[in-house]
């Protein structure tokens, strides 16, 4: 059984990007939608009140821009899984995503204290991976909002949690291309040695 002293940063990170993925998603619904001219009668304070296909419905009138040509905030309901593929699957990208959550526990059980960077890797995707979990159960869709693009061109919208998965991959393939590097560094250099052993 591990400690909480030997687990807490990963806890901490991981429930940081939770909250972190789940209060955006938040502030777009409440803030953005919620004020659209059609549904002026609602308040931000209202929607805990709302169902959720009734929060789809409330679509924003316009995205809110942020940097022109290159960033706006948008509410998009997602039905796929990444970037909007495969729609339509909901209980299939719910049983996943379960799977998942599971085996990443049972794979951050088996890392060393040393491994930091895997560990902390582990949390973000662990956050990422529940704050698109929750959405998906509580609503039947994952709530997008970074609209990234240039002039027509728009990359899929995404969230906090995806970006979080997407940082967690990285840093878990950097900790690989460390190990790599210092295994070959500390190898020995069979070349010198055969020759050597000729001489």
């Amino acid at each position: 059984m591990l400690k909480w002293k030997e687990t807490r940063t990963f806890w901490l990170t991981a429930l940081l990007m939770l909250v972190l993925d789940q209060v955006s998603k938040y502030l777009v619904v409440s803030r953005l939608v919620l004020n659209c001219s059609l549904i002026e009668v609602f308040q931000a304070s209202q929607l805990s009140r709302l169902q959720p296909h009734e929060i789809e419905k409330l679509m924003p009138c316009d995205s809110l821009q942020i940097i022109p040509g290159f960033f706006n905030i948008s509410f998009v309901t997602n039905r796929g899984i990444a970037f909007g593929l495969m729609p339509g699957h909901i209980w299939l990208f719910i049983s996943t995503s379960l799977a998942a959550v599971v085996l990443l526990l049972f794979f951050f059980r088996s890392l060393d204290q040393n491994e930091r960077l895997r560990r902390i890797a582990c949390a973000f995707i662990l956050g990422g991976a529940l704050g698109n979990l929750i959405d998906r159960v509580c609503l039947n869709y994952v709530i997008d909002w970074i609209d990234l693009y240039w002039h027509r061109y728009h990359w899929p919208a995404f969230n906090v949690a995806d970006t979080a998965i997407c940082i967690g991959i990285g840093m878990f393939i950097l900790s690989l291309l460390i190990e790599h590097i210092t295994e070959h560094r500390q190898a020995p250099d069979t070349t010198e040695e055969a020759a050597a052993e000729e001489e």
